[in-house]
Formats: C-alpha cells, structure tokens, sequence
C-alpha cells in the first residue's frame, strides 16, 4: 500500500475515477479526506460562482458599450462638423472682406472731403481774422475822434 492516500495502485472504492483512498485505507484517514474533499468541492463551487457573476457583470458593461462602426460614425460626423463650421466662417470672413476693402475705400474718400473741409475753414478762419482786425481798426479809428 502507498503511504501517500492519493496514490494507489490498487482498485479504488470511492473518487468517481480518481484514486483518493483505497478500502484499506483507515476510517478516519477516510473522514478527513473526504471533509478535505468537500471543502475543497465548496471552495471551488463558490470560486465558481463568483466567477460566473464577474463575466455576467462584464459582458453586460462590454454589451453596453457602443460598437466600433458606432464610434467611426461619430468620429466622421465631428470631423464633417468640424469642416463645415470652418467653411462657414471663411466665407463670412470673404464677405466681410469685401464690406472692409469697399468701407475703405469709402473711407479714403471721406479722408479727402475732411481735408477739403479742414483746409476751406483754415481759409475762412483767416478770412475772419482779417475782418476782426480790420474792425478793431475802425473802432480804433472811431473812438480816437
């Protein structure tokens, strides 16, 4: 008989096909090892269902989470967006452009009539500043006598 209970040559009356003790065996070697046994068949059950409820739990994350077309679909709509908000603005830049050079222009022109205008009342100043002069003279004249 082998000294370890797990091995044996010999026909075996319990293990479903594995050799964990043959009818030599003593009783209470019998007892533990078949207290070890069910332990061991409880660890591995319970092992067994917490493991079972973690790929549950994980598959329903991973079935929640959205595919991979679904991802590209988006990507492709942001960058479509994306684009055609910067074609929007380019074209309202080129249309304010065109109001811009055409104000300047404008603007050039409005420069031209200010200077004229300055110029004319430059002229009319003068203008009038001879006529206070000369009138300060007649007063002048006019108070002497």
């Amino acid at each position: 008989m082998a000294s370890n209970p797990f091995e044996s040559s010999g026909p075996t009356a319990y293990g479903g096909g594995r050799v964990r003790y043959t009818e030599q065996e003593p009783r209470e070697n019998r007892l533990i090892i078949d207290y070890v046994d069910a332990k061991v068949a409880l660890a591995k059950r319970e092992i067994m269902h917490e493991l079972d409820t973690k790929i549950t739990e994980i598959e329903g994350k991973l079935t929640g989470l959205p595919q991979a077309s679904t991802i590209w679909k988006a990507a492709a709509t942001i960058v479509a967006g994306t684009f055609t908000a910067v074609g929007f603005i380019f074209a309202i830049l080129s249309w304010t452009g065109d109001r811009v050079d055409g104000a300047a222009s404008a603007s050039s022109a409005f420069n031209d009539q200010i200077v004229e205008s300055k110029m004319a009342d430059e002229e009319q100043e003068k203008a009038i500043e001879s006529v206070n002069q000369k009138l300060d003279l007649l007063i002048a004249a006019g108070s002497q006598k």
